[in-house]
């Protein structure tokens, strides 16, 4: 496997020592904590509480804004 070095400052380094695990590599660290995640939408589940007319308001944009879409692409 290949290696590359990097150069960064002695405050950074100390930074990122103290922000990793104990007896966790470098590469490791740096793996976890740029890997792209997936947010959990179900986090937000329930976060606003709307009304039925609401409801019925926002579905009403969502397809009036699906026809005006499709009205366009036939164009």
């Amino acid at each position: 496997m290949p290696f590359r070095t990097i150069t960064v400052k002695e405050k950074v380094y100390a930074k990122l020592k103290r922000a990793k695990p104990t007896g966790e590599s470098f590469s490791d660290f740096f793996e976890r904590i740029t890997q792209t995640r997936k947010p959990n939408l179900l986090r937000y589940a329930g976060i606003w509480s709307l009304d039925r007319s609401r409801i019925a308001a926002i579905k009403e944009e969502i397809r009036r804004n699906r026809q005006r879409r499709d009205e366009r692409a036939s164009k």
